[in-house]
């Protein structure tokens, strides 16, 4: 069990890794758009575009500033690009970003 519980401590400590690479790539993204990365499957089978499509390239613009692009591409593009950074600001702040586990011994 302690084992358990200092899993999940140093999960907590390193917590702010996915945020900053997640908007890190999504922002290199943006400034090299040939960088790899996983299209839709639904609009890959059928050929229509799924709600969510153009989504990622969307939160890309808007990282790197290019709203209007952004909105013209997905509506809510600017959103997640904001609550990307607000992910990665609020793990620098030392808000808890990382949900506690009490029945893991947390």
């Amino acid at each position: 069990m302690k084992r358990r519980a200092r899993l999940w401590a140093q999960l907590r400590q390193a917590g702010f890794l996915l945020p900053t690479g997640l908007t890190g790539y999504l922002w290199l993204k943006g400034l090299h758009p040939d960088l790899p990365g996983l299209s839709c499957p639904l609009r890959r089978l059928t050929g229509i575009p799924c709600p969510g499509c153009f989504l990622t390239r969307a939160t890309s613009a808007a990282l790197i500033g290019d709203l209007p692009g952004s909105i013209t591409l997905h509506a809510f593009g600017p959103l997640a690009a904001g609550a990307l950074v607000w992910w990665c600001l609020s793990f620098g702040l030392g808000v808890r970003g990382f949900p506690a586990f009490p029945a893991l011994g947390a």
